[in-house]
């Protein structure tokens, strides 16, 4: 918990699920915006069990770090963490009836 943030410091989000329902529940997705006074951190995404994707255009279209790509002043260039505007998490196994999970990311203040 944090009272004030300044510019520079680091803000950890974490986002806790649970399935209430009485039964498993497939194809969970989670996605979480990353706010425009924010960078994200680079490779500080984590969730167990789950594929991590990201999005540069405001979650229309997701990838891998690796595989996005941004444009700018005319020319294409591989997407940075400062690019990110989403982070996407898809659980790969079913989550159990009560089962609880988290996932996280860190990012930077500007």
């Amino acid at each position: 918990d944090a009272n004030t943030v300044v510019p520079g410091e680091r803000v950890v989000y974490t986002i806790t699920f649970r399935n209430i329902s009485d039964q498993s529940a497939d194809n969970v997705v989670i996605t979480n915006p990353i706010d425009s006074n924010l960078t994200y951190v680079d490779g500080s995404a984590i969730g167990p069990g789950t594929v991590i994707e990201f999005s540069v255009d405001g979650g229309k279209s997701w990838g891998s770090p690796d595989a996005l790509q941004v444009s700018e002043g005319g020319r294409t260039r591989r997407a940075e963490a400062k690019d990110f505007t989403h982070v996407r998490w898809t659980v790969q196994n079913d989550v159990a009836a009560g089962a609880l999970g988290v996932v996280s990311f860190t990012a930077v203040l500007n």
